[in-house]
């Protein structure tokens, strides 16, 4: 998964647009496709995300001991991406 902890940024809007991102980790370079996640689907994305990435907290109003259906209630405010396979 891919997250925006901060909103809507540019990477988020060119995400949305060609439908694929390209990752680069050291020398490894790979452009994978992704799906935006609706607020369902989200929810437990955004709160294992929160949980595991602290210094994002203040960006979000719901707490790591919310339930899914506070993250849920955020995802217009944080877009959440799934990972697809690599764009051939």
């Amino acid at each position: 998964y891919l997250v925006s902890p901060y909103g809507d940024r540019a990477w988020t809007l060119n995400a949305r647009a060609a439908g694929s991102v390209t990752l680069r980790r050291g020398s490894t370079v790979e452009t994978v496709t992704l799906q935006e996640l609706d607020a369902t689907e989200a929810g437990p994305v955004l709160r294992q995300y929160v949980w595991e990435n602290a210094i994002t907290r203040p960006f979000f109003d719901a707490t790591p001991e919310s339930p899914e259906s506070a993250f849920a209630a955020e995802a217009s405010r944080h877009p959440a991406f799934r990972l697809g396979p690599p764009r051939g």
